[in-house]
């Protein structure tokens, strides 16, 4: 639980280190590319993390392999995480970092998960009803899941929304075992 209050607060600061310059946008696009290349070569994030190896070398292999890439605040969290053995955490700190900048900007992004494709009217709907609650929406973004069988979840942030029906069963399930 340490890790993640540590997580968050890292990427606040990240966040707010950029607020007022404007490149909050680029922070967390440049976050994005780095979590790809690391999934797709994931030998170097495990290079990065050998604790076998000097923290100062592991740093040294960092920088050189995306300082000409992601902005310099971006690179210095990296080296933080790196320094505080949380590189394994990084799928987390850009989940946090991404609901930093959201709640600076006040704009969200919500991910809305259901079994089939929602109509037209359903998402302006759903639209309106999550911008009363939110203020404006940057976008919404539709993940159809057959698993769910039923309803919808929306995430917003940090803030979870379950009313498909694979949540209900299973909450109901928790209930009749208690």
């Amino acid at each position: 639980m340490a890790s993640n209050h540590q997580i968050k607060d890292i990427a606040n600061a990240l966040i707010d280190s950029v607020q007022d310059t404007g490149e909050i946008n680029g922070v967390v696009s440049d976050l994005k590319l780095v979590i790809k290349v690391f999934e797709q070569s994931p030998d170097s994030l495990r290079d990065l993390r050998e604790k076998a190896v000097q923290l100062s070398k592991r740093q040294s292999a960092l920088k050189a392999a995306l300082s000409a890439h992601v902005h310099e605040h971006v690179l210095n969290a990296l080296l933080i995480l790196q320094y505080k053995d949380l590189l394994d955490e990084l799928p987390a700190f850009v989940t946090a970092v991404v609901a930093a900048a959201q709640e600076k900007t006040k704009q969200y992004q919500a991910k809305v998960k259901t079994a089939i494709p929602l109509n037209e009217t359903e998402i302006i709907e759903l639209k309106r009803i999550l911008s009363a609650k939110f203020g404006e929406l940057s976008g919404v973004e539709e993940i159809v899941d057959s698993k769910i069988l039923g309803g919808l979840i929306v995430d917003i942030g940090d803030w979870h929304f379950d009313a498909s029906v694979k949540g209900k069963i299973e909450r109901l399930k928790q209930e009749l075992m208690s």
